[in-house]
């Protein structure tokens, strides 16, 4: 829904998208809810509903940390690999490629601070 979003966007072309988010987050998550407290007895019942909600938080969590680290794992070997020579088909694109990873090294603008 929102592929062409720009910076010039407001609420108002938000609210679909939201509202679409929300229906989807109430069908899934009250089922899950649900099954998730079936069966425990009504003294328990707070201590599940907050270990499901701990564990949805803490599978979020770690599916971002997934998501984002299996790109940059992969774009550095593939990096690796062009460096060596596994993939070196032509030398333009080689050259570009070798150039681009000097400066990516090199250039103050894009070196990495910290850890």
């Amino acid at each position: 829904m929102n592929v062409h979003m720009t910076n010039d966007y407001a609420a108002d072309q938000l609210l679909w998208p939201n509202v679409v988010r929300a229906v989807g987050h109430a069908l899934a998550f009250a089922p899950l809810s649900a099954v998730a407290t079936a069966g425990i007895e009504p003294e328990n019942a707070g201590s599940a509903s907050d270990l499901f909600n701990m564990m949805c938080n803490l599978g979020g969590a770690v599916g971002i940390a997934v998501l984002q680290t299996l790109p940059k794992a992969r774009g550095r070997l593939q990096q690796e690999w062009t460096k060596h020579g596994s993939f070196r088909k032509d030398l333009r694109s080689t050259r570009r490629l070798e150039s681009a990873c000097e400066c990516s090294t090199k250039c103050p603008s894009t070196a990495r601070t910290g850890p």
